[in-house]
């Protein structure tokens, strides 16, 4: 599946979902969305459908408390789900003018799935790295993916 068609295809079925019902008590969103490449020992890492989600969920439908902070580098926006006001944090760096990476970290310790599945995948300078990241594999169909978010 190419980005655009994510975009056309994937993210509106998601993005409906989210405005009749929340996921974020939803153990496979809470993974999706906190990939983080330094959880690997890796290098810049960034997980497309996780960056996308991020970008429609989190910025776009979560109230942002205050303004965005920025140290060494990163910079940190704290956000509240406006349907059960679960409160996380985005941590957001740019490693190139074409290498960024996003992850969110809720407050509350609710556990993440074990696995994770992925319809886009990973970008990053160095592929041989991707094979670390064991947890997270790619759907046998954008049903698939989809519906381990919004269960439906």
């Amino acid at each position: 599946m190419t980005p655009d068609a994510f975009y056309e295809t994937v993210l509106p079925r998601i993005a409906n979902a989210w405005d009749e019902r929340c996921f974020c008590a939803n153990p496979a969103f809470r993974k999706l969305l906190s990939f983080n490449f330094r959880d690997y020992n890796i290098g810049p890492v960034a997980l497309m459908d996780s960056e996308i989600l991020i970008d429609a969920i989190i910025r776009k439908r979560f109230t942002q408390n205050g303004e965005p902070k920025s140290y060494q580098g990163e910079i940190t926006q704290v956000g509240t789900c406006p349907q059960c006001n679960t409160t996380c944090t985005e941590l957001y760096a740019e490693f190139s003018i074409s290498m960024y990476q996003s992850s969110v970290r809720f407050a509350d310790s609710q556990i993440l799935a074990e696995k994770c599945l992925y319809t886009l995948g990973f970008r990053g300078f160095e592929h041989s790295e991707f094979q670390k990241i064991h947890d997270f594999q790619k759907a046998s169909t954008p049903d698939d993916f989809v519906h381990q978010l919004i269960g439906r």
